[in-house]
């Protein structure tokens, strides 16, 4: 039986490992967004049991920052319009029996004022997040009809109860792989690991640093490209957005981590060239694996850019040098793409892509690594999968 949660220390991801002896794909090893988990095996289901918050730092610090955000006033306003409308439009007097999503959308008054540092026990805290995960799988599009109405923009507050609902996902998918798939992971050994710390940054004071970086890129016409970007951004003033926009707490992107950790110990380098997140990757993390020797290939890639993104630090001098190299070549190509979509691709905003809050995904992009490794993975873990006709959802659902 795997360890139980509590024997788990702070930690915002989990590894695991094989020894390359063996004949089995190795090293298989799973970022994840996990805290409150612990795993009950009875008859071969899978059962979640809330285990101590307090002990999981991390990721309590994360649920309780997107908690944090759903209780803001302006939030709840909307919310509460959001289900009045509902309400006008299913009157208790046409609906003898609710229907599911009434009965789902019943508890978000209670989540969006819940509070986990009030003292409330972890069950609760757990019943909201397995309540999250029904969001995305099972209702997006009657959430998008009550509160994304006449043409308004996906509102940020739904996104966060998405990320809520991945918590559970994420971990009761690698559960589920356990249960179906015993013998892949029966000698895994699990190891907490930390996080490398987050790091501030920001850009001088100097009140033309936007017009120094457009002048570095371009060699033409660097005035009317600042005006474009005010149009762009909707501000006459692009230097202070620019300098706002730069004020950010940098973050080593669990990809980036687990590629240090084999920099570090090249011995458990695994054979299949493989990683699985529980969300997709990142543009710039996807960038970074392109060029990095063991091309390693990830499940799928949304190209989303963060600015906070930063490489992982090391320790070891040769390892060093071989990323100061990969991040120079990343550098040129961002700078590259970065002059051509400034003169070529600036033009009306697009609207903000949930690519990177849909959870899982079951599908493989075309990342560079060898096709191989596609189909062997999907033999190895989803044979019993493919001949499955269970419905995909929250409970049932891959990610």
């Amino acid at each position: 039986m795997p360890p139980s949660a509590y024997d788990t220390p702070s930690c915002p991801q989990s590894r695991a490992s094989r020894g390359r002896n063996q004949s089995t794909p190795t090293d298989h090893r799973y970022s994840c967004q996990w805290c409150i988990t612990t795993w009950v095996s009875s008859h071969g289901s899978a059962l979640f049991n809330a285990v101590n918050f307090r002990r999981q730092k991390p990721a309590r610090k994360n649920i309780s920052h997107l908690l944090k955000k759903l209780r803001k006033p302006q939030i709840q306003e909307l919310v509460y319009q959001g289900l009045q409308r509902h309400s006008q439009e299913n009157p208790p007097s046409k609906n003898i029996v609710p229907d599911s999503f009434g009965k789902w959308i019943a508890n978000l008054p209670n989540l969006i004022v819940f509070d986990p540092d009030s003292g409330e026990r972890p069950a609760i805290l757990l019943s909201h997040i397995a309540w999250a995960s029904y969001a995305k799988w099972r209702y997006s599009e009657q959430l998008e009809h009550f509160f994304c109405s006449g043409g308004n923009e996906f509102p940020d507050w739904i996104g966060y109860i998405y990320k809520l609902g991945r918590f559970y996902t994420a971990a009761k998918t690698l559960l589920k792989l356990a249960a179906r798939q015993p013998d892949l992971v029966s000698s895994m050994r699990v190891e907490a690991i930390d996080a490398p710390s987050q790091v501030a940054f920001s850009v001088s004071d100097d009140e033309t640093a936007l017009m120094r970086v457009v002048q570095r890129l371009v060699t033409s016409n660097p005035e009317e490209l600042m005006s474009r970007l005010g149009q762009f951004w909707v501000t006459e003033d692009p230097e202070a957005r620019f300098r706002k926009a730069c004020r950010l707490t940098l973050t080593v992107h669990a990809e980036m981590q687990l590629l240090s950790f084999y920099d570090h110990h090249p011995e458990l380098a695994p054979r299949l060239a493989f990683m699985g997140t529980s969300k997709k990757t990142c543009f710039l993390c996807h960038e970074f694996m392109s060029r990095h020797p063991l091309a390693i290939g990830a499940s799928a890639c949304h190209q989303k850019l963060y600015p906070s993104w930063m490489p992982a630090p090391c320790s070891v001098a040769n390892v060093r040098k071989e990323h100061k190299v990969l991040l120079w070549h990343l550098s040129q190509h961002l700078e590259q793409t970065a002059a051509r979509d400034l003169q070529t691709r600036l033009g009306v905003r697009k609207p903000k892509s949930l690519d990177s809050t849909a959870g899982p995904s079951l599908s493989t992009t075309d990342n560079g690594a060898p096709k191989w490794w596609v189909h062997e993975l999907a033999t190895q873990l989803f044979r019993q999968k493919l001949s499955s006709s269970e419905e995909l959802g929250p409970d049932k659902a891959d990610g």
